[in-house]
């Protein structure tokens, strides 16, 4: 390769500088048979190097667009973000609205609680809450959500509370239908629909007639909604009637709950 160089050199500068003393018109001519003769050489090269910066603007506008990309993409995550935690906030807002309409309507004393976990088998269903003791929360305060009955607290720590749903297989509340008043034992099931015990015989339940608490027993107070009736079926033995109701309630998406005192409503 430095061969060549030498040659070439020695062809293009050498020879025309030697011959020039003759005479310069000579000279010029062998300089352009020279050009003439490494010609490929050098478009080639050229083509090479006008590639070699054509490939380079490309690069830096490649680069320039994918910063600008990454950019773009970055603010759109942060907008939708943004947008996400505003809409759960208005969501939260929305449900805590109701809570309290709820509370103004039925209650006189309440502690808002949120469910931070759930305890939950095939039969079993108990929630965990973010409020316990210290924050007026004790064994026993029934759970209302802005829909209607959830259950009630059995156990409490300082910050802390677990509740039982009324759902859960060994959940009982006293409930009277709204429409032709006949009472009956409320029994969860595990999920809804929820399932009356001990109706007469005669009662002349109807599907969709609203399901609310009796008042009797102590542990729920009168008039809390529950929810309606799906069908009607009679025991086997004879003696009563048994009833499905599907809660007012959807225990699946229960985030908040007011903890009635029901001692305040005594």
């Amino acid at each position: 390769m430095k061969l060549r160089h030498f040659i070439i050199i020695a062809i293009v500068i050498v020879l025309p500088l030697t011959l020039s003393f003759t005479s310069k018109r000579f000279a010029e001519n062998v300089r352009l048979f020279s050009y003439s003769v490494i010609k490929p050489v050098l478009q080639i090269s050229h083509v090479i190097t006008a590639r070699g910066r054509k490939a380079i603007a490309e690069l830096k506008d490649y680069q320039a667009v994918y910063q600008e990309n990454r950019k773009l993409k970055r603010e759109l995550e942060e907008e939708r973000n943004k947008t996400v935690i505003e809409t759960e906030v208005l969501q939260e807002n929305a449900r805590l609205r109701k809570l309290l309409g709820f509370k103004k309507e039925v209650f006189r004393e309440v502690v808002p609680a949120q469910i931070i976990a759930r305890d939950i088998s095939y039969w079993s269903r108990w929630i965990v809450l973010d409020k316990g003791i210290d924050d007026g929360i004790t064994p026993g305060m029934v759970l209302v959500s802005d829909q209607g009955l959830v259950g009630r607290v059995v156990s409490a720590g300082k910050h802390i509370a677990r509740a039982i749903l009324i759902i859960d297989g060994e959940s009982r509340v006293s409930v009277i239908v709204q429409t032709t008043r006949d009472t009956g034992l409320l029994e969860g099931r595990g999920d809804n629909p929820l399932m009356i015990r001990l109706l007469p015989t005669d009662a002349k339940i109807k599907k969709g007639d609203a399901v609310i608490t009796s008042g009797l027993g102590g542990s729920y107070p009168k008039g809390l909604p529950v929810g309606t009736i799906l069908d009607l079926t009679t025991d086997k033995d004879g003696l009563h009637q048994s009833a499905a109701v599907k809660s007012f309630v959807d225990f699946n998406k229960l985030e908040e709950v007011l903890c009635l005192n029901t001692t305040a409503l005594n």
